[in-house]
């Protein structure tokens, strides 16, 4: 009986790390896509608070435009891994939210006259951005939006319980 006890405390201490590894990995790649793409936002931002303008800007422009893509094609990826990985949809919907408040974001700063009201009440909602379409022409709003949700995404994924059932995920 305690042979049994000690296999089955043993599997468990394993499952604990391989459940450990498994939600750094997922936050890594939560934070890595976002991240980079408020980066290149910002970075592109400044150049044109500085005065940049014209053929001067279209590097940064051109650097935000490609960051956009990857992180996006990121932000996809991760979206059906967390899916897979959870049985609550909250961590889903929240890697959804961060990349519907950047692609927002990403067109305040790219498109003359902001977001388009369409695109804005594309991504306005609970399922969406998490704000209104009117808040959503708000670039302060937006951002802070995201600040939450990113920070809301990574303890989601810490704290929230892993799908047992998926094979490859060092859980089953």
């Amino acid at each position: 009986m305690s042979d049994q006890r000690h296999a089955a405390q043993a599997r468990e201490i394993e499952n604990h790390r391989a459940d450990n590894m498994l939600r750094e990995r997922l936050i890594s790649h939560a934070t890595e896509a976002p991240s980079a793409l408020y980066l290149a936002m910002q970075h592109y931002w400044r150049a044109k608070e500085d005065g940049i303008s014209g053929d001067d800007l279209a590097p940064y422009r051109e650097r935000l435009d490609a960051q956009y893509l990857r992180s996006r094609q990121q932000g996809l990826v991760l979206e059906h891994l967390l899916r897979l990985y959870f049985i609550d949809s909250k961590p889903r919907v929240l890697c959804h939210r961060v990349m519907d408040l950047l692609t927002i974001r990403y067109f305040q700063l790219v498109r003359v006259g902001g977001a388009s009201a369409k695109l804005r009440e594309i991504n306005s909602g609970d399922d969406h951005a998490g704000l209104s379409a009117e808040e959503l022409a708000s670039g302060p709003k937006v951002l802070d939006r995201y600040r939450a949700s990113i920070d809301e995404l990574v303890d989601v994924i810490a704290r929230s319980a892993l799908d047992r059932a998926v094979e490859g995920n060092g859980n089953g």
